[in-house]
Formats: structure tokens, C-alpha cells, sequence
């Protein structure tokens, strides 16, 4: 399988060149080859099953890579333990299960800047700038908070580490549209003003194609298109979900983006 030149690119912020990985025996993304470039939100779309979630569990070391390489600003860390990955800069938010639901929001935030105390205090008013209902909630249970208030905690959490890279898995999930709003406008501050590339997993397509700078879509844990997210055109996607066949939407293909 030949890698694509948007894989081979050097300088990218992640970069999987024919990975396959799953769990225990169970391969889930089959020699798999994408890049996410620095200062971009790479959209990750693809059917149920497709193998998007385990695509982020496997950049942040919590699935079994059985081949491929996986690198971080050009170094490999195929191998590394999923702590050294979060030390080394790779953010990653999970869409359950997301937050210390028994620790204040306040507490939360502090666990979250346990790789740099020093530099807690300014980490946590850049949070609270960009999350300013969770400055009213400090003192309150984050348990007891709203679901889109623990979707702005989960994410301020993993931004108190100073994140090199973000990785997002369903943001908008059970949220009402206000609160989407909300949460996706963060996400947009999150790549410009803060330089942070976003490597997003989002089954509502139309939000994340409105705020995503790619698209890379998953059929069978393998990329099936990789193109800018102004040249997705929604009956070719609907093809490769149904059919998990490039060959369904040849127009997506033609589409392919080249660096």
C-alpha cells in the first residue's frame, strides 16, 4: 500500500504512515496513512464503526499498533507509553467519561495543570477567558454541571496542560444547539488564537465541516478521501458511508487534496 503525499509531508504535527492497530487481537484501523498539519482542524468523518474513535485512542497510546509508524513533529513515538505522550504535548478529550465528576471545576482544572503547576494560575484565567460560564461554576461539583458545562470542563482540563496538539472525539454530542454553539466557537479561538491544531471526530457533519480547514474520511479504518473541507460535497459522503467504497464517489477521489 503506497502512503499518500499528504502522510509523507515532513513537519506535520501528527503523522500515521501505515499504522494498524486495534484491540488485543481486533484490528480496527488497517494500515491507515494521514497527517495533521500544524494550525489546521482536520475533520475526521466516517459510518459507525468506521474506526474514528480508535484513530485518537490510538495516537494518544490507548489502543495495541501492530504496524506503521506514528510521529509527532517528525519523531516516532509509535512506541511511547500514553503518558509521555501527554507529556509530550498531545491533548486528548474522550466524548464520555471526561472529567473527575466528584472534584470541583476549580480541583478539575487543577488536575489538569499538574504537568506545570507553576504555570496554573495563567493557564486557568486563559480557560476561563475562553469558557467564561465555567468561571460562575468554580466552586460547583462537576457533576452537578450541565452537559455542555462538562464538555467546556473537559476541554479547558486538557488545555491547562499547554496541549501541542488536541484531539476532540464527538464535542457536540447530547448538547443542545446553544450550547454547540458555544463549544464550536471555542474550538475555532482554540486553532487561531492559540495555534493548537485540532484533530476532530464529529458525526454532526454539517457543524464540523463549517468550522473544519480538512476532511479525511474513514471506511473500514482505512482513509478513504482526504480533501479540503470547502470540497465535500454531502451525496459523495453519504456514497462512502453506504457503500465504504471510494469507487461510490469517484468525484471525492478526483477531489483527493495534494499539499
Amino acid at each position: 500500500m503506497s502512503v499518500p503525499p499528504e502522510s509523507r509531508a515532513a513537519g506535520a504535527a501528527l503523522r500515521l504512515d501505515a499504522v494498524s492497530a486495534g484491540y488485543g487481537p481486533l484490528v480496527i484501523l488497517d494500515r491507515l496513512s494521514m497527517a495533521l498539519r500544524p494550525d489546521e482542524i482536520l475533520l475526521v468523518l466516517g459510518a459507525n464503526g468506521s474506526g474514528k474513535s480508535t484513530l485518537l485512542k490510538t495516537v494518544m497510546g490507548l489502543t495495541t499498533i501492530t504496524g506503521g509508524i506514528l510521529h509527532k513533529d517528525d519523531v516516532d513515538i509509535t512506541r511511547w507509553a500514553t503518558h509521555r505522550r501527554a507529556a509530550g504535548g498531545i491533548g486528548y478529550v474522550p466524548q464520555n467519561n471526561n472529567v473527575f465528576a466528584g472534584l470541583s471545576v476549580r480541583d478539575n482544572l487543577g488536575m489538569g495543570a499538574y504537568l506545570q503547576p507553576a504555570k496554573r494560575a495563567a493557564a486557568q484565567e486563559a480557560v476561563l477567558d475562553l469558557f467564561p460560564r465555567l468561571r460562575e461554576r468554580l466552586g460547583a461539583t462537576a457533576g452537578a454541571l450541565s452537559g455542555g458545562e462538562r464538555r467546556m470542563l473537559s476541554i479547558a482540563l486538557t488545555l491547562m496542560a499547554d496541549p501541542a496538539v488536541l484531539l476532540l472525539d464527538e464535542p457536540s454530542s447530547d448538547l443542545a444547539p446553544a450550547m454547540i454553539d458555544l463549544v464550536f466557537a471555542a474550538i475555532q479561538r482554540i486553532r487561531r488564537e492559540r495555534r493548537i491544531p485540532v484533530l476532530l471526530v464529529e458525526q454532526n457533519v454539517a457543524r464540523g465541516l463549517a468550522i473544519a480547514d480538512r476532511v479525511v474520511v474513514l471506511v473500514r479504518g482505512s482513509v478513504a478521501a482526504d480533501m479540503p473541507a470547502a470540497a465535500v460535497q454531502r451525496d459523495h459522503l453519504h456514497a462512502l458511508f453506504l457503500h465504504g467504497s471510494v469507487g461510490a464517489a469517484p468525484a471525492i477521489q478526483a477531489q483527493r487534496s495534494v499539499p
